[in-house]
Parts: C-alpha cells; sequence; structure tokens
C-alpha cells in the first residue's frame, strides 16, 4: 500500500470553496471530489488517496452526504457546550414507559461500544449508471465509502432503560424504531426533517450493532459527521444513519417520514420519475434498500496508470477492496483478463480485513483490500482487468450493470480498460477506469470515450456498446495516419429524422429573412421558414425572431431541449450550403453607449457578487464604460449564458434588478437552485453557474433584448401578438403576480413607477402578490418595502412555510388571495404574472374565474 502523509480526523482549516455557502464555517479538507457543485456538501475521495489510508478512513476524508446544510453550527469555544446540552427525545409508547430527553451524559453511562464499520452510500458507483441513461441521481464514482471505527452505545440498551423489554418472544408483534434528525433541516416533508426506521426486533438484537453513536475514530464526530450524535447501522447503507439525531419513537408502523419513502429505493427498470410518482412505486415496501448489496472494486492498476514494457517485471499485482451487506463474510475475490472466460481467484492470505473482525457475533462489519499476483504475459494479452466478489451467501457480482432510476446499489463487475500505446520511450500500456467521480471527465464509459455520435441505445445495449466503441476510438487513434481524402458530402436530416427538402441556401439567403414579420433560422444545417411556427413557440416568438437571418445552432443547443427542436421539422424547407462562410455582422456604432446587440452576444464582467440568503446572490456586472447603459427596456430580459458542469453550453431568461437610469453596471438577483434530489437531482444549471462556479473577474455573455412586453412610460404598454405585430395600450391599474425570482420584471416596473412618482407623474398603480417557500427566500424586501413607502406599490406576501405569528397570507396562491390583492377586472386594468409555469397556469386561470378577460 502506498505511503501517505495519513490525513488528520479533522482538517484544520475550512476550504475556500465553502466562502459563500451556510457552510462556510465547516472545516474541510480541500481534495474532496465535490460532486454537486459548492453546496450541499456531497463528496467522495481520490480512489488512491482514500485506499492509501488503510482500514481506517480519517474522518476529513470520509465521504459525506449532505441533504442541506450542517445544521448544528458551532466552534472551539461552543462545542463542549452544544455536547453537554444536546437532548435526543425519547417517545413514550409501544414499549417506553414515559418520555425521556437522552443527554450524551446519560449515553456514556451505559456500556460502551466501538465497532469497525464500513459505511456505503446507496449510490457508490452510480456515475456508471448515468452514462448509460441518466438516473435522478447525482455522479458518485468508486470512492463513496469509507472505514473507521465508530463508538458510542447500543440503541438497544437505550430502550431497555427505558422499559422495553429484552425477551425475544416480545420482538416480532410489528412493532418499529423511528428516528429523526433536526426539524427544518431539509425542503421536503412536514417537519424538514430527515428519518427512517427499523424493525424492533433488528435494534434489539445487539449482535447486530446498532449504535447511538458520538465517536468516529476515538474522537468527537466532525460536522458533516453528524456532531453531536448519529446512529451508525452496520451492513446496511448510508442513507439509514440519521445524522444529528432529534428523536427516537418505537411505533406499531414503520416511519412516515419523506426521506423514508422517497429516497433508497431500487426500482424496476422500466420505471421512469414519473411513474414511480404517478403509480405509487416509492410506496411498495418490496423495493426499499436496507442491506448493502455485494461490491467491489480495483484500485490498481489505477485510472490513467501507465506501465512501460522496457519496467515490466514477470507478474503484476491487482489490488481492490471488495464489500458486503448483513455481516457476511467476502469468502472470494476473482479477476479477469479475458472478460470472464477464466479467472484468477485471490488466495486467502492476500485479503486482509480490518482490525478486530469479525465481531463478538461473527459479523463482517468491515470491506477487505485484497490483492492478486497475474503474469505480466497475461496481462500483455488481456483486453481489459475485471473484478468479482462472492460473499458467504454465495452472492456475487453480475457481469452487467442493471439501470434503475435512483442508480443505487449499482455492483457489475469493475473493469479497468487496458490499451496499448507507443512512445519515444517505446510501448506501454494505459489504463482506464469505467467514470471518474463528479464531473471529472475520463473514464471508457464517458460519452467522450464512446464517441457514439448521438446514437440512441437501450439499457440492455449501452454498457457493452460503450466497451466496443471505446476501444474502435481507441484503435482509430492509433492507426498510421494516411493521406487525407476528399470529403464526403455531409448528410443533414431534420432534427426529428427524416429527410430534408433538396433546395440549398447560402447564409446570404438566410440573412435576408431576419425580421419578425419574415423569419428563417438554420438549426444543425437545416434551414427552417419559422412564421408558422412562432404562435405555437411556448417561449415567445421573440426567442426565434433574435435568431432571425442567423444559423442559431448554438442558441438552441443552449436552451430547448432535442424534443422542442423536433417541433422544428415540419417547418423545414432545406439545408444551408457548406462551406458559405460566417455572415457578417454590422459593424458597430463606437459612438453608441448601448450595451446590448440584439443580433450578438456582448461579454460583461461579474464584478461583484453580494449574498442575500444561503442561496440567493445579488450579482453585479461592468458595463463596457462608467457611461454606458443596458439598454434594456423595461418589461423585458437578456438570455445569460453559461455551461452546466458538463461543460455543455446553457442561456436562462433572466431580467436585471436596475434599471437604465444606473450607468455603468447591471446588477442581476439570482437565486441558484442547487440539487435537490429526487425531484431535482441536477438543480438548475445556469443558476449554479453563475452563483456557485465563476469568480469576480470572470466574463459572461448576454444577449437582448427580448420579450413581448414592454413599458412605454405613463402607464403605456406595448405587446406583441402571436404574429409578432405591436399591440399598445394602457393600464391605470396593473396587478403583478410573482413567485420567486420571478419578482425582478415586477421590480422593474416598480422602479420604474417610483422615478415616475419623483417626476410628478401619476403611474400605474401597481399591486403585488408575491409567493415565496419561506422569509428568508423573499428578494430585494428592503426595496420593495421602500417602494410601498413611496407609494409605488401595494405589497402582499404569501408562504408556504411561514413563521409563527406570520401576519401576510399563507400557501399557495389561491383565488381568496387574489380576489383580495388584485385590481377589479376593467378596461384600464392589467395582470402581469412571473414564476413557475404552474404557479401562472392557475393564477390565470382563477383571474379568468374573477372576470378578468384572457386577453
Amino acid at each position: 500500500m502506498a505511503s501517505v502523509k495519513r490525513h488528520p480526523e479533522e482538517y484544520p482549516v475550512p476550504d475556500p470553496k465553502d466562502a459563500t455557502t451556510p457552510d462556510a464555517w465547516v472545516k474541510r479538507a480541500p481534495e474532496l471530489v465535490r460532486l454537486t457543485g459548492r453546496h450541499p456538501f456531497n463528496v467522495e475521495p481520490p480512489l488512491p488517496l482514500l485506499i492509501a489510508h488503510g482500514h481506517r478512513t480519517p474522518a476529513s476524508l470520509h465521504y459525506v452526504r449532505n441533504h442541506g446544510k450542517v445544521p448544528i453550527k458551532y466552534d472551539e469555544k461552543t462545542a463542549d457546550k452544544i455536547f453537554d446540552e444536546w437532548r435526543c427525545e425519547l417517545l413514550a409508547g409501544h414499549g417506553v414507559e414515559k418520555d425521556a430527553s437522552l443527554s450524551l451524559a446519560f449515553l456514556q453511562t451505559l456500556p460502551k461500544v466501538a465497532r469497525p464499520v464500513l459505511l456505503v452510500c446507496a449510490g457508490n458507483r452510480r456515475k456508471e449508471q448515468n452514462m448509460v441513461k441518466r438516473t435522478i441521481g447525482f455522479n458518485w464514482g468508486a470512492a463513496g465509502l469509507g472505514m473507521s471505527e465508530w463508538g458510542g452505545c447500543h440503541l438497544a440498551d437505550v430502550l431497555a432503560a427505558h422499559g422495553v423489554s429484552t425477551d425475544p418472544a416480545t420482538w416480532d408483534d410489528g412493532r418499529h424504531v423511528a428516528f429523526r434528525g433536526p426539524d427544518k433541516e431539509l425542503p421536503a416533508g412536514a417537519d424538514g426533517s430527515y428519518g427512517t426506521s427499523l424493525p424492533l426486533r433488528y435494534v434489539m438484537d445487539k449482535s447486530n450493532d446498532v449504535i447511538l453513536c458520538w465517536e468516529q475514530n476515538g474522537q468527537r464526530l466532525q460536522a458533516d459527521h453528524g456532531f453531536p450524535l448519529r446512529i451508525i447501522i452496520p451492513g446496511f447503507i448510508g442513507g439509514r444513519m440519521v445524522k444529528w439525531l432529534k428523536e427516537i419513537k418505537v411505533s406499531d408502523a414503520c416511519s412516515d417520514n419523506h426521506y423514508h419513502f422517497k429516497d433508497n429505493r431500487v426500482l424496476p427498470v422500466n420505471v421512469t420519475p414519473e411513474q414511480a410518482e404517478a403509480e405509487g412505486w416509492w410506496f411498495k415496501p418490496d423495493y426499499i434498500i436496507n442491506e448493502l448489496n455485494i461490491n467491489s472494486a480495483i484500485s490498481s492498476p489505477g485510472h490513467g496508470e501507465v506501465l512501460k514494457l522496457k519496467d515490466m517485471k514477470e507478474t503484476y499485482d491487482v489490488k481492490g477492496y471488495a464489500y458486503g451487506g448483513g455481516g457476511r463474510k467476502i469468502i472470494r475475490v476473482e479477476v479477469t483478463l479475458d472478460g470472464g472466460r477464466s479467472w484468477h481467484l485471490v488466495k486467502d492470505g492476500n485479503v486482509t480485513h480490518p482490525p478486530n473482525t469479525p465481531t463478538p457475533a461473527g459479523k463482517y462489519w468491515g470491506w477487505c483490500f485484497w490483492t492478486i499476483t497475474v503474469p505480466t504475459a497475461d496481462l500483455l494479452k488481456a483486453t481489459n482487468v475485471a473484478c468479482r466478489a462472492w460473499d458467504a451467501a454465495m452472492n456475487t457480482q453480475p457481469k452487467e450493470l442493471t439501470w434503475n432510476v435512483m442508480g443505487m446499489l449499482n455492483n457489475p463487475w469493475f473493469t479497468v480498460a487496458k490499451h496499448f500505446g507507443q512512445t519515444s520511450e517505446g510501448p506501454r500500456l494505459e489504463f482506464e477506469h469505467p467514470t471518474l467521480a463528479g464531473q471529472a471527465p475520463g473514464g471508457w464509459m464517458t460519452p467522450q470515450a464512446r464517441r457514439l455520435a448521438g446514437a440512441v441505445l437501450s439499457e440492455e445495449s449501452a454498457y457493452a456498446t460503450a466497451k466496443r466503441d471505446m476501444h474502435a476510438a481507441r484503435a482509430e487513434a492509433l492507426a498510421p495516419e494516411e493521406a487525407p481524402k476528399e470529403e464526403a458530402p455531409k448528410v443533414v436530416a431534420k432534427v426529428g429524422g427524416g429527410a430534408v427538402p433538396s433546395t440549398t441556401f447560402t447564409l446570404a439567403d438566410l440573412a435576408k429573412h431576419d425580421s419578425p414579420t419574415d423569419c428563417w433560422i438554420a438549426v444543425k444545417g437545416v434551414v427552417y421558414d419559422t412564421n408558422a411556427y412562432l404562435q405555437d413557440h411556448p417561449g415567445g416568438a421573440s426567442s426565434i425572431t433574435m435568431n432571425a437571418g442567423t444559423d442559431c445552432t448554438d442558441e438552441f443547443a443552449a436552451i430547448h431541449s432535442r424534443k422542442a427542436w423536433a417541433h422544428l421539422d415540419q417547418y423545414a424547407i432545406g439545408t444551408l450550403a457548406q462551406g458559405d462562410g460566417d455572415a457578417v455582422a454590422a459593424a458597430d456604432d463606437a459612438s453608441s453607449k448601448i450595451t446590448l446587440k440584439k443580433k450578438a452576444r456582448v461579454k460583461l464582467t461579474l464584478s461583484k457578487r453580494i449574498q442575500l440568503s444561503s442561496d440567493s446572490f445579488r450579482l453585479r456586472f461592468a458595463l463596457p464604460s462608467p457611461e454606458h447603459v443596458l439598454g434594456l427596456p423595461i418589461g423585458q430580459h437578456v438570455l445569460i449564458y453559461g455551461k452546466d458542469v458538463t461543460g455543455r453550453m446553457v442561456a436562462r431568461a433572466y431580467t436585471p434588478a436596475t434599471a437604465d437610469e444606473v450607468k455603468g453596471h447591471v446588477d442581476f438577483v439570482i437565486k441558484a437552485y442547487r440539487p435537490l434530489p429526487p425531484r431535482f437531482p441536477d438543480g438548475g444549471h445556469l443558476s449554479q453557474y453563475l452563483c456557485d462556479r465563476i469568480k469576480v473577474g470572470d466574463d459572461v455573455e448576454f444577449r437582448g433584448p427580448l420579450g413581448e412586453i414592454e413599458y412605454l412610460g405613463e402607464g403605456a404598454f406595448e405587446a406583441h401578438d402571436a404574429q409578432s405585430k405591436a399591440v399598445r395600450f394602457v393600464a391605470k391599474k396593473a396587478g403583478l403576480i410573482a413567485g420567486g425570482t420571478g419578482l425582478t420584471p415586477m421590480l422593474q416596473l416598480i422602479t420604474a413607477a417610483e422615478a415616475e412618482l419623483k417626476k410628478g407623474v401619476e403611474p400605474t398603480r401597481y399591486s403585488l402578490l408575491l409567493g415565496n417557500r419561506t422569509e428568508s427566500d423573499i428578494l430585494c424586501r428592503e426595496e420593495l418595502e421602500a417602494a410601498q413607502g413611496h407609494g409605488a406599490v401595494d405589497l402582499h406576501y404569501t408562504l408556504d412555510k411561514p413563521p409563527a405569528e406570520w401576519p401576510h397570507f399563507t400557501g399557495f396562491i389561491d383565488a381568496a388571495m387574489l380576489e383580495k390583492t388584485m385590481p377589479a377586472p376593467g378596461p384600464d386594468t392589467s395582470i402581469f404574472c412571473c414564476g413557475p409555469p404552474p404557479m401562472i397556469k392557475s393564477a390565470i386561470a382563477k383571474l379568468e374565474a374573477l372576470g378578468h378577460a384572457p386577453n
């Protein structure tokens, strides 16, 4: 095993990457691979570093699965006080004689237990499944596990001390033990806690070692690992081991906690997220995960490892780890160099288990390390290197993966691809693992390696096809160069498939149709006449017409799904001539102080980032000079471009919080939509890019103006109908309905009304109904309430989760709220909505029922 300097149990300082998150105070090792951006903190160590630390993974290198911020904040001065004052509530009933507040001092009076236990996330190796078909989970590599000694007391002793019988004959009456963490820790569920449960028999049988734990490797728990108290359930998935433990309850049914049902399931391969919700799959008990399944992985050869033939010895040591569930012993590990036709068996002396294994009850709660020596000659002939493990119940790993919607318990043979290379130093072997954790590039299963060019694969064929195409790509890369051949004509097809009309157009032809009433565009080499499509485009005509007369492939890739592209097919009129060159853009007017250019993107530099809440930020971008204005009409928006974690371009529409009265800079208020599995596993691609990944000083691309409505001043508006025809109207009274960051266009209107009041102009009278989840989610509250004080708006709030004594509305926007807050229907009244599509759809239906005209 490689010699490395051991990491400390507690890393000495916080990681600067957390500086703008709620966890800025938590001490974390920067080497950990982040799987969900900066926040929440979901990480695994690099596999070589994990293996190098042997059978005692330091807390600072142990994988972490956090659904939100660390809820228990402390420092060196307050840690002792929190530890001493922590109480876990044990509720009376079903054998527990009376309520009890369990202190750490009381728990430490019970018999001490210390067990070496492997913790494994149920998503370990999930990225392999995501390379076949996207699951609703993020990209765990092969290091979503850690081996530590956990210390505490048996939960069985705690229950027995409070009246639960120790007679096994009483344990089989259907009772369960439920436990949960702090209230309001997480966004979902009735109380926002993370909870689960176990059958009472399992808990009371002390051979199962269900432990209330306050130590890891002989020291107090660290912040990310549940300080001051958590539960450890050896042989089970990590998702059952609740951190920051606050409540224990014996019940006649299993836990009803949201995360007990909506997480940690292996559903059948054909079940989609939509089916799981609609057909109740989350609540079918047969698919719950408790015990770990059997798994193994190869650490040597490592990813990227190179063996020079001139330096190779007669044998090579293949190494890795293996583990199982339920305390079962790993009885053998095998390695194949020929795709499974023959196997090399790891000898008993080359398997090592953690110290103090097995337990007095004969349980194996840890992993094992294994080494197998193979002839170099066999390694040279091998197509790849793969391993599989067997446990005492003769469970083993399948050759191929079986996809499931949560991507959990992935355990096919772990296969390392071998490539033969030639350098100036002679021939050599290069090794490649299936994937690397998180968004790290590399791995033979990645699309870049597969070179699949958009081919659609079934789950059953993708794994084998990935191997085949990876080797073909490598062989092509190593083939001798040939004289260049004349390029064959490129075959262009509609996005949705099918032939394209044979007419060919040049970029000059395309550029002639560049107006809202005569709009052609090109996407992926196909020319479309979109005039009949504009009225059906769900994003409004302007997001199409802004690209009129251009090849906008990149724009569509950034904004639209493949399904949306396929809607264009019926409007295809021909192909774009190849090799025609780029269209020449009009020269900029150097004297103009307008920043935006409708037909081109402009780059602006992030000059300031101000954190408004745990997930909301005010971003300031510098304009080209102190005299420049953005040039965005009131009521319209811009497209902001960025990249998702895979490097793919994305773009979304945003409205700035400042108007053209401000020179030299523009501000945007943006909420970071971070991953929220299973409903929103990836989070918002662009919001995370802007809030979490770019740095002050980085450039960001913008394009606009864009939008169907413009405020002209003094109550006058201009809107564009489905045929892009301008229609003007006056609104003396206007209702504004906004959800979350949908506030920003409304804020522009309110700011304009304030400016008109200062000039003595009678503006439109606005009434704003603003919906948010919690009070801390309300953006720009000071500005809104200042505008209300100036008479520019009547302000109304509603919250899904209000605090105690909240004086405003509660719950989703309903008809009663609208009737109380919106102006009455009439010819001089208009209502504007911006927010999540379900909110808008619901609000429109309720407004029409109240008598507001649909148009």
